[in-house]
């Protein structure tokens, strides 16, 4: 995300990116799976309104179960990763997959 792109909006860009990230439970192949922010003093304010937006999300049905259990299994596996830190992190559902 350019700079002057966070800049000019970040609670619009939030809300952009929140609906592209959640389209279709997050299952659709141009949904974007990584963000790339140059840090400045935007950057906060473009993180918490995209944690917000998030949050407002619905939860959804995963196509299959194999889908379910390969993101949980997943999310699990990058949270134990050094560095890493979740911003937002909805109910674990891995058991209804």
């Amino acid at each position: 995300l350019l700079p002057a792109l966070v800049k000019a909006d970040p609670e619009a860009l939030a809300a952009q990116l929140a609906a592209s990230i959640t389209l279709g439970v997050g299952q659709f192949c141009t949904n974007p799976g990584l963000l790339f922010i140059l840090e400045d003093a935007t950057t906060d304010k473009l993180v918490h309104a995209l944690t917000e937006a998030l949050k407002k999300a619905a939860a959804g049905v995963m196509l299959n179960s194999s889908i379910c259990r390969s993101y949980y299994t997943n999310r699990t596996h990058l949270k134990g990763i050094a560095g890493v830190k979740a911003l937002l992190e909805g109910e674990d559902a891995f058991d209804s997959c």
